[in-house]
């Protein structure tokens, strides 16, 4: 008889089972400033952002270092509002994110290569502006995050801002935007990086080791590092009743060149809101798996429970179900 296993893989580490995950929060008053000067002719700048509000009419940024690149939300010209912009040959030039709707988590990533301005939300390129064509103006103006100038504050939460000197491409972008980067000090081409995982103080540190930011104008407020679902992204799920709900796929998926597949791996994340019945989560003879369960009885429902404290203490888990 065919062996069930069912193990369960925490995507942090043992040893950091508690890391703190963590954002922070902007009022449109407060920001945080940097002594980050450097010139970069070609870059990459990625963050997840959540604005309180979809970008209108006014003036914010999300990440801002004058006419050598910015991420804005708000401005006075619609062509810039929830854009990635910079500054050639005395012209500005915006790249759009698209729709940017409230209180939603957007992963949004800009590049110049000195000739293409692209705008990538959520590992999908939105706009690719070739106007631009050569250096960026130069500016001596400081790195800003959640600003574009003392009194152009940015409302809403800020995650994971990534400052390159090189084009970062697609894959790339994809590959990092939903993890933490693990080793920055060896990233060759990272030049700031703001984890936001500080739980107080005043200091928001750079993991690169460079240009640690200053909170300003956040005077005696509390709860502004805030944990942080930014890596969940903009993911969809189905809610299940435990009735009569299923999804019907087609049997074709299990057979191989016309003979049964012997072994194989399903993966899914799950919510289970009921740890005392016995459910199948996926399979193709549901009977033989049911007959399996009931034999690991008491191993399943220790690790049901386990599942539902994880999830409702905000710890990611990854269930994968091995048949041999």
């Amino acid at each position: 008889m065919k062996k069930l296993l069912l193990v369960i893989f925490m995507l942090i580490t043992v040893s950091a089972i508690f890391a703190q995950n963590n954002c922070l929060s902007f009022d449109g008053s407060d920001y945080v400033s940097t002594d980050c000067t450097a010139q970069l002719n070609t870059w990459t700048v990625e963050c997840w952002v959540k604005g309180d509000s979809s970008p209108t009419t006014g003036y914010s940024a999300v990440v801002y270092r004058g006419a050598n690149f910015q991420i804005n939300w708000n401005h006075d010209q619609a062509d810039f509002q929830g854009t990635v912009a910079l500054y050639v040959s005395d012209v500005w030039y915006p790249a759009s994110f698209g729709t940017l709707e409230a209180n939603v988590w957007y992963h949004l990533a800009g590049t110049y290569d000195g000739e293409n301005l692209k705008a990538y939300k959520n590992g999908i390129l939105i706009t690719d502006n070739g106007s631009p064509y050569g250096y960026v103006s130069s500016t001596n103006q400081q790195m800003m995050l959640g600003a574009s100038g003392e009194s152009y504050g940015f409302d809403g939460l800020i995650d994971e801002v990534r400052i390159w000197n090189d084009v970062r491409d697609v894959n790339e972008i994809r590959q990092n935007m939903y993890r933490e980067l693990p080793n920055p000090s060896g990233e060759a081409n990272l030049v700031a990086y703001y984890k936001f995982n500080e739980t107080s103080g005043t200091t928001s540190y750079d993991s690169k080791g460079s240009y640690n930011g200053t909170l300003e104008n956040y005077g005696s407020q509390t709860g502004y590092w805030q944990t942080s679902p930014a890596f969940f992204g903009p993911k969809n799920c189905l809610d299940f009743d435990g009735t009569d709900d299923y999804v019907n796929i087609s049997s074709e998926l299990l057979y191989n060149g016309g003979s049964n597949i012997t072994s194989f791996t399903e993966e899914a994340w799950i919510y289970s809101r009921n740890t005392n019945d016995y459910h199948g989560i996926m399979g193709a003879n549901l009977q033989l798996l049911k007959i399996e369960v009931l034999l690991y009885m008491s191993i399943m429902r220790l690790i049901s429970i386990l599942v539902l404290e994880m999830v409702q203490h905000g710890i990611p888990i990854l269930l994968i179900m091995l048949l041999q």
